[in-house]
């Protein structure tokens, strides 16, 4: 990925938060975690909806990695994806791998 504070204008930050989101569906779990994690620090609600598909990744760093992306762009989240992610987070209280419950239940 691109260095995130190297963008200088819209243009460039939109093409960062377009290619992060197309990283989600990566095979390479590590390059999906990653690309969630800067779309967290990019602050684009763009990335929301695709973020909150990514809830159910198969890999607990992904799914981690989401969830503090979504709890950095919360002030975007309006009442339908609020809703979508409230039942993503109670799935995640009761996920599989206890670093994701741990910080499911931070939220």
């Amino acid at each position: 990925m691109k260095e995130l504070k190297a963008y200088k204008n819209k243009t460039q930050k939109a093409e960062l938060v377009e290619e992060n989101i197309k990283a989600l569906n990566n095979s390479d779990k590590d390059v999906r975690a990653d690309a969630a994690k800067d779309l967290g620090e990019l602050g684009d609600e763009n990335a929301i909806e695709s973020l909150l598909k990514l809830l159910a990744d198969t890999d607990a760093t992904v799914r981690q990695s989401v969830r503090k992306a979504l709890k950095k762009l919360k002030f975007y989240i309006d009442e339908t994806k609020e809703k979508q992610l409230v039942d993503a987070e109670l799935k995640l209280i009761a996920d599989s791998d206890a670093s994701v419950r741990q910080s499911a239940r931070e939220a």
